[in-house]
């Protein structure tokens, strides 16, 4: 994931954990075109009650 973290970002897409940091070693990913990242990030992180 240390590699493709810079070529997402410098594509202009936005790379994270499912948590929202910014970082390789949280054990989850979630690479989005950047637009989409903030909503796709709070959908991933509902709690299905």
């Amino acid at each position: 994931m240390a590699a493709i973290q810079p070529i997402i970002e410098g594509a202009g897409g936005r790379f994270s954990s499912l948590d929202g940091e910014s970082s390789i070693w949280t054990g989850s990913a979630l690479a989005t075109n950047g637009l989409l990242h903030d909503e796709v990030l709070s959908i991933v992180q509902k709690d299905p009650a």
